[in-house]
């Protein structure tokens, strides 16, 4: 049988505006529904709450029917029951929940400096408006008692609320909310829609991070140890393949060029007795052993030439040097860093008159004509991500300007504690507007599908265990439909099930209606679902 609700409002005006709201059942004896904290202990004394060190009537985990009835709080954001900035002590509640972030002074669901979330904190919270946990009290709306009562212990899914689909116990549908008057829907603030149709785009939305493109990103540090003589480059500084960016005086390289050009005296002076002592042999004055031992000596010496010119080959001088500096007989400890290809300064630790080795870089270069975005994916989205798909990014700093690119690698690693995996998307960055470590927002289109039915979010809530919108029937009634919706596009919601085309919608407002809705169901258990 269909319950009628009936919502009255009272607007007193003088400095501030109030309103009281009331709910009265069909069939039942009607009376006020308390619409505070404190009205709903009906003792007259306000008992403790030793659990959580609150008072009783305002302790939003053992009451969690005044998460409903005290609404949201515009200012932050969350439900008011549980705003831990305007209600400092619910401080000791959220600590003995196991749910605070002492780090960060927030409860640890909703630290979104470490892995939690508003959408986590509301969830885990607000759930508890049609549930409630196994062992908390509720309070019974017909007998105005507290009282504790085993229920379904909440479903833990991966499935977005928006995906799952109504409950078959819930009858949420066989409800009617009825205002007053037209002017209780106008000074409440309600405001609505009509449901259409419209061709949608299915994409992915998730957190993106720019980063420089490994493959054009370099640390030069020296080859070999020396004291920095001269630093020709800077932050900043757009360098050229070859451009020398620092000089070093290095011993270690003046010995090098000391061992060639010995390696390159012996080599001739061996070559010379070679030749001595063939000649000799072929006018039977030395013997064969004596150019065997020549021949011997002169190879030797050339493996050590060999070795000496491969040496100054990887401290990074060219053979065309090599040449040079064996014909000018330089064994000066001059070492220039250069730059391995074109770019921009992005890191310098070179201070003039400093020692420096290999293993402490000098200058970063990177070439920013193109960036990299990493991705972060959840795990239920991987099957709609691949290899060469197209990608754009919005960042913090030019909201309302689009970065466009491709995928071009997915991890074979999904993070264990977060449950994402990295994407990696390369971005054109000619006009160097993308910065390292900016972060965006990553959408990428996944289907296109023809016009269908859809809703606008704001249009939609959770009542515990479905999705519900409140379709206009009538200049002052409301009637709350179960929805099965589908893919989440922009600010549109599809509609696969419960609604049709040109039918009313509520959109702005739509919470007021369900807390009533919530407040005439509260203990009742009828969802098992958060």
């Amino acid at each position: 049988m269909n319950r009628i609700l009936s919502i009255a409002v009272v607007v007193v005006l003088g400095g501030a505006a109030s309103a009281y709201w009331y709910v009265q059942g069909a069939g039942r004896n009607a009376r006020p529904r308390a619409d505070s904290a404190s009205e709903s202990t009906q003792t007259g004394a306000k008992a403790a709450c030793k659990s959580h060190g609150l008072a009783a009537d305002a302790c939003p985990i053992c009451d969690p029917t005044l998460i409903a009835r005290l609404g949201e709080c515009l200012e932050h954001g969350v439900p008011e029951a549980v705003c831990w900035i305007c209600r400092p002590k619910l401080a000791a509640a959220f600590k003995a929940e196991g749910d605070w972030c002492g780090e960060h002074a927030r409860p640890e669901s909703a630290c979104d400096l470490c892995a939690g979330s508003l959408q986590e904190f509301r969830e885990r919270y607000a759930a508890r408006t049609a549930v409630g946990d196994d062992t908390q009290a509720r309070v019974d709306l017909d007998s105005g008692h507290a009282h504790d009562r085993a229920s379904p212990s909440v479903s833990s899914t991966a499935t977005p609320r928006s995906q799952r689909p109504p409950a078959e116990q819930c009858d949420t549908g066989s409800r009617t909310v009825r205002l007053a008057s037209t002017d209780v829907a106008r000074r409440a603030g309600l405001q609505f829609a009509r449901v259409g149709r419209q061709a949608v785009t299915h994409s992915l939305t998730c957190n993106a991070e720019i980063t420089y493109d490994a493959g054009r990103y370099a640390r030069h540090a020296p080859r070999v140890a020396g004291v920095i003589r001269e630093v020709r480059a800077d932050l900043g500084s757009r360098v050229s393949r070859g451009d020398v960016l620092a000089v070093l005086d290095s011993s270690e390289l003046a010995a090098a060029k000391a061992d060639l050009l010995q390696a390159t005296a012996l080599v001739a002076l061996w070559e010379k007795n070679r030749e001595r002592e063939d000649g000799l042999l072929q006018r039977g004055i030395s013997t064969e052993r004596d150019l065997l031992e020549a021949e011997s000596k002169l190879t030797e010496q050339r493996i050590d030439l060999s070795r000496a010119r491969q040496r100054l080959h990887t401290l990074g001088i060219d053979e065309a040097a090599i040449e040079a500096l064996t014909a000018r007989q330089d064994i000066s400890p001059v070492l220039n860093v250069t730059a391995s290809f074109d770019g921009i300064v992005v890191e310098r630790n070179a201070v003039i008159g400093e020692n420096a080795d290999p293993s402490r870089s000098l200058f970063t270069i990177a070439d920013t004509r193109a960036m990299w975005a990493i991705l972060d994916v959840y795990e239920s989205d991987l099957r709609e991500i691949r290899i060469g798909q197209p990608v754009t990014i919005e960042v913090e700093a030019w909201r309302g300007r689009e970065f466009a690119g491709r995928v071009t690698w997915i991890s074979t690693e999904v993070d264990h504690r977060t449950r994402t995996l990295k994407v990696r998307a390369e971005l054109d960055n000619a006009d160097g507007l993308l910065r390292a470590n900016m972060f965006g927002t990553a959408r990428t289109a996944v289907m296109e599908c023809e016009p269908i039915v859809v809703v606008p979010r704001t249009a939609v809530q959770w009542d515990g265990c479905c999705n519900i919108v409140f379709v206009r029937t009538g200049e002052t009634t409301f009637e709350p439909r179960k929805v099965r919706l589908g893919h989440e596009t922009g600010e549109f919601y599809e509609v696969h099930e419960g609604l049709s085309v040109d039918e009313t919608v509520v959109t702005q407002g739509s919470f007021l209606l369900k807390t009533e809705i919530m407040k005439e169901r509260i203990g009742a258990g009828c969802c098992p679902d958060d």
